[in-house]
């Protein structure tokens, strides 16, 4: 379940991870349809939702060498992105093929090798990632935090994209505090 911030009749409060509003005072509630809120609440209540979180995979290869690529959207199809170095034996230039499409989309970038070493920078890859039509919609690269792009990474094993959280629309799921609840059962 996402984090939501919610405001029902002056009550502020958050969504802890097990799914439960909880509000300043302590108090919890249980989770409403948004039709039985709009029955019972009309417009009094604001849901803001977290967006989501995007998917990402940071490579691990160490030496100014890493990249992190990130989807552009929220959400889990983007954990179906695929990205893979290919070094390959003799000489290379470095290119970039996409397979399949969104969201089993397989980004491939093979390294520049000169007689079989690789002699591509991590800022060559990161710059046609982004500029390819194809893995740029979806996805961008950038330098690993604390890595300035010059090292050359080698062989990058077929591995996806994470940890991408789906949207909560408002339309979902809305929360109500239990004092309004209280109220509501109360008439």
């Amino acid at each position: 379940m996402s984090t939501a911030t919610v405001v029902v009749k002056s009550s502020v409060g958050f969504v802890d991870s097990g799914g439960t509003f909880r509000t300043g005072d302590g108090s919890t509630t249980r989770i409403v349809t948004p039709q039985v809120l709009k029955d019972l609440l009309g417009q009094n209540a604001l849901v803001e939702d977290d967006g989501g979180t995007k998917a990402s995979l940071s490579t691990a290869q160490g030496s100014n060498k890493d990249l992190t690529f990130e989807a552009k959207t929220a959400g889990t199809a983007s954990n179906l992105v695929t990205v893979q170095y290919v070094e390959g034996a003799g000489t290379n230039t470095l290119s970039i093929r996409t397979a399949g499409t969104f969201p089993a989309l397989k980004v491939i970038v093979t390294l520049k090798t000169i007689a079989g070493t690789g002699d591509s920078t991590a800022d060559e890859v990161r710059d046609i990632v982004n500029q390819d039509v194809v893995a740029s919609k979806y996805i961008t690269a950038a330098r690993k935090s604390g890595h300035d792009g010059t090292g050359k990474p080698g062989a990058l094993a077929e591995t996806a994209l994470a940890s991408g959280v789906d949207v909560v629309e408002d339309n979902d799921i809305v929360l109500c505090a239990v004092a309004t609840l209280r109220k509501l059962m109360e008439k």
